[in-house]
C-alpha cells in the first residue's frame, strides 16, 4: 500500500497537542469511550482556563479569589454551591495616596477599610459575592471580628458594603474551616463531576478522579501561564540589581513575580488550632523566598502593603523567625545589603571563619548574591584592623572606612562575639590587603 503523507500529515500533526495527548490518556488510564473522554476535556477547559487567569491579564497588586457565584440563594449548603473565580485589587495607587494622608495609627485600619469596599465592589461588579470569612481569611490576613468592626464603622459613615451575608441575608455561620475549605478548585471541581457525570460514582470515586484530573492539567499545561486562586503579581525588585545610593526607586530595574498570599495549608492551620501569628510568619517567609525563586527580591514594606500589616510587625516575624531557625529570609535588606540588619551578617560570618564555607556556597545558602557576601566580611575586616590593630574608637573606624556608626556598631559587637583574632582570620587578613579598603 502506497502512504499519502501529504493527506495524513495534517491527521498526524493534529494528534500531537496537548488536548490529543489529554483525550489518550483518559481513554487509556480512565476505559473512557472517545465521547466521554472529549466530555471531559471540554469540561477542564471550561473550569480551568477561567479559574486559572494568565498572568498577562493580571496587573501587579490583583489577586485571583474563589467566590460564590451572585445567583446562588440563601440556606443551600456551600458544598453545592457554585463556585467562580475572580479578580480584585488589592493595592492600588489610591491606596498610596490614602496613605500619605492619613497619619497615626489610623493608617492600616482606614486603608483596610477603602480595600474591603473595593474588593467587594469588584465582586458584584463580575456577579459574586465576598463573604466575611473570605475578606479576614483569604484576602486582608485579619480577624473576622476585625472585618465586622470595619462594616460597623463603614455603615454609621452611610457606606454599604455588598458582601453575601449582607445581600443574601444569612448569617456568618458555626465554624470558618469547612467553607473555606469548600472554596477550592478541587472542591469545585468534585461538585461539578458530581452534577454533570453522576454515573462516575460516589464521593470516593470523584475524589479519585479530581485528583488524576488535576494531575493530568499539572502535567499538561504550563505551569508559568496560569495564576491560582490566592496568588497575586507583584513587581520586585530585580535580584541582580546592584544598590547604589541616590538611586530612586523609579530608575531600578524590577521584575514581575507571582506570589501565593494564602495556600490550602494556611487554612488548615488555623482550622487545626494555629494562632493567626503563626500564619502570618509563615506566610511571609514563603512570600520572599518565592519572589527570591523567580529573581526578585521583596522588602518588608513590600510585604506589609501585600498582608495589611505594619512594617514594624513585619520586621518583628521576620526576625523572630530566623533568631528561632537560624534561616535568612531573603528580603532588600539582606539580599542588597541595604539598612541595620545585623542578623545576616553575624550568619555570613560564621558560616565563612567558623564553618569555612567559600564565598558562593555562603552566597546560595544565605540568599545573598557573592559580591554581598565578600563585601560584608571585607567591612568586617575592615573594622577588625581599625579597631583592633590600630586601637581606633567607633568614631574613628566609621571615619577610616566609610561606614556609618550603626554598622561599626554592629561590627565591633560581631567581633567580641566571634572572640575574633589575627590567627582566626589568617585566609580573609591577606584578601583585604590586596583588594585594598
Amino acid at each position: 500500500m502506497i502512504r499519502q503523507s501529504e493527506v495524513e500529515r495534517p491527521a498526524r500533526l493534529e494528534c500531537k497537542t496537548l488536548d490529543q495527548a489529554a483525550l489518550t490518556q483518559l481513554q487509556q488510564d480512565f476505559d473512557c469511550s472517545p465521547f466521554e473522554s472529549r466530555a471531559i476535556l471540554d469540561m477542564m477547559h471550561t473550569l480551568f482556563e477561567s479559574v486559572w487567569h494568565s498572568p498577562a491579564h493580571i496587573q501587579p497588586g490583583q489577586m485571583v479569589v474563589m467566590t460564590i457565584a451572585a445567583d446562588e440563594p440563601p440556606g443551600k449548603p456551600l458544598w453545592d454551591c457554585q463556585f467562580k473565580p475572580i479578580v480584585i485589587t488589592l493595592h492600588s495607587s489610591e491606596d498610596d495616596a490614602l496613605r500619605q494622608q492619613l497619619k497615626g495609627r489610623q493608617v492600616i485600619p482606614e486603608l483596610r477599610r477603602a480595600q474591603l469596599c473595593r474588593i467587594a465592589a469588584e465582586a458584584v461588579a463580575q456577579d459574586a459575592y465576598l463573604t466575611v470569612e473570605d475578606v479576614a481569611n483569604r484576602i486582608l490576613n485579619c480577624g473576622e471580628r476585625t472585618i465586622e468592626h470595619d462594616l460597623r464603622v463603614l455603615r454609621q459613615r452611610g457606606q454599604v458594603v455588598p458582601l453575601r451575608g449582607q445581600q443574601v441575608d444569612i448569617g456568618r455561620g458555626v465554624s470558618p474551616s469547612p467553607p473555606l475549605l469548600a472554596k477550592t478548585f478541587p472542591a469545585a471541581l468534585s461538585q461539578f463531576i458530581a452534577r454533570e457525570f453522576p454515573h462516575l460514582g460516589g464521593a470516593k470515586v470523584r475524589e479519585l478522579f479530581v485528583v488524576e484530573v488535576v494531575r493530568l492539567v499539572e502535567q499538561f499545561y504550563p505551569p508559568r501561564g496560569r495564576l491560582r486562586p490566592g496568588q497575586t503579581l507583584w513587581l520586585a525588585v530585580d535580584k541582580t540589581e546592584r544598590p547604589h545610593d541616590h538611586l530612586p526607586m523609579a530608575n531600578t530595574r524590577l521584575v514581575p513575580v507571582v506570589l501565593t498570599l494564602v495556600t490550602p495549608e494556611d487554612i488548615r492551620a488555623l482550622a487545626g488550632g494555629a494562632t493567626r501569628t503563626q500564619v502570618s510568619e509563615q506566610a511571609i517567609v514563603r512570600l520572599h523566598r518565592e519572589a527570591d525563586a523567580q529573581g526578585g527580591v521583596l522588602a518588608e514594606t513590600d510585604t506589609a502593603l501585600l498582608l495589611s500589616y505594619t512594617v514594624g510587625h513585619i520586621s518583628d516575624l521576620i526576625r523572630a523567625y530566623e533568631t528561632r531557625t537560624g534561616e535568612i529570609v531573603p528580603r532588600r535588606g539582606t539580599v542588597h545589603d541595604l539598612g541595620p540588619t545585623v542578623t545576616h551578617k553575624r550568619v555570613i560570618a560564621r558560616k565563612v571563619l567558623q564553618e569555612r564555607k567559600g564565598t558562593g556556597q555562603t552566597a546560595s545558602e544565605t540568599h545573598h548574591t557573592p559580591e554581598s557576601v565578600d563585601r560584608c566580611l571585607l567591612d568586617l575586616m575592615r573594622c577588625y584592623i581599625c579597631l583592633k590593630r590600630a586601637h581606633q574608637s567607633i568614631e574613628q573606624t566609621a571615619f577610616a572606612t566609610g561606614l556609618s556608626l550603626s554598622p561599626v556598631r554592629e561590627y565591633a559587637a560581631l567581633i567580641e562575639e566571634l572572640d575574633l583574632t589575627d590567627e582566626t582570620l589568617t585566609d580573609l587578613l591577606p584578601k583585604l590587603e590586596t583588594t585594598g579598603p
